[in-house]
């Protein structure tokens, strides 16, 4: 017999949603799966447990016995360990190794974008900011003041005096960090905001207009969140390259090109195009995916 515990009785009756007495002998007992008297400790630990439970079946009458609605979440766990140790003996050694390789990989990708979504929900931690804006004050001409109002639901506002007649405020709740040296600040005209940045997790701050007439941006971002953006650029590029099977000779042409335009927010299918009309000797002359979207104003 192979050995059989409570956990694989559980899992059976997860998949079949219900389950006659029967059916559960017919499986573990006829199939010399386990002993009669095994299938019956084990049923009745699960029923004592709160793991199963019986009723009638809708359909036939007859006496089922079935998992819980707050128990599923538990089995299914469990389920999808066992499926996956199942799926791992059935490989060769080596490609036990690649699968996981791969499966850490994949874990450590989700773990970056779970992060990612957390910092861009994240407000920017407004002291920092101030602190970084007072070691450039001086260069711009400006004066920055950390105003503590007592007046929620905004009680700490930045303001700049830049010596134009606009006068400059900025307001944020409760960011938990309030490190300067975990936040990155970008002074930029607003075409360059607008076509570099506006689409890389940079939160814009102020914007005002320079002597000259053109308007002016400063944006601020989390250095962790563009350092994890980075990297899960680099993994998309890596599959890129596998995708189409690209020479490093050709990659190294390409890459470039495809590195901006992820940056610049095109979307998979105009990369895929790009891709597809470079290998093709198509290649559009700007050296750049074109995109459908509307150019800034």
């Amino acid at each position: 017999m192979t050995h059989v515990n409570e956990e694989d009785v559980w899992v059976y009756i997860s998949k079949k949603s219900e389950v006659s007495y029967t059916e559960l002998v017919r499986a573990f007992v006829d199939s010399k799966r386990c002993a009669k008297q095994t299938l019956i400790n084990y049923k009745k630990y699960l029923e004592k447990e709160g793991k199963i439970e019986k009723r009638l079946s809708e359909t036939t009458g007859r006496p089922v016995y079935y998992v819980p609605s707050e128990k599923k979440m538990e089995v299914k766990a469990i389920e999808g360990e066992k499926d996956f140790l199942d799926e791992l003996h059935s490989l060769s050694p080596e490609q036990r190794v690649d699968h996981v390789e791969n499966l850490r990989k994949d874990l450590t990708r989700y773990k970056r974008r779970v992060r990612i979504a957390e910092l861009e929900n994240e407000p920017l931690p407004l002291i920092a900011v101030a602190k970084k804006l007072r070691r450039i004050q001086e260069k711009l001409g400006w004066k920055v003041i950390i105003d503590r109002a007592k007046v929620r639901p905004n009680p700490v506002r930045i303001l700049i005096h830049t010596g134009q007649e606009a006068e400059l405020a900025w307001t944020s709740r409760g960011a938990k960090s309030e490190k300067p040296s975990d936040i990155e600040l970008k002074i930029v005209s607003l075409d360059e905001y607008t076509n570099t940045y506006a689409h890389n997790h940079w939160k814009l701050l102020f914007q005002w207009k320079m002597k000259h007439g053109r308007k002016a941006i400063i944006a601020a971002a989390y250095k962790e969140l563009l350092r994890l953006d980075a990297e899960e650029i680099e993994d998309e590029l890596e599959s890129w390259k596998k995708e189409y099977g690209l020479t490093e000779k050709n990659w190294r042409r390409i890459r470039p090109a495809i590195r901006r335009s992820m940056k610049q927010g095109f979307l998979d299918e105009e990369i895929d195009h790009f891709i597809s009309l470079y290998k093709k000797g198509k290649t559009p002359k700007a050296d750049e995916p074109r995109s459908n979207k509307p150019k800034s104003p």
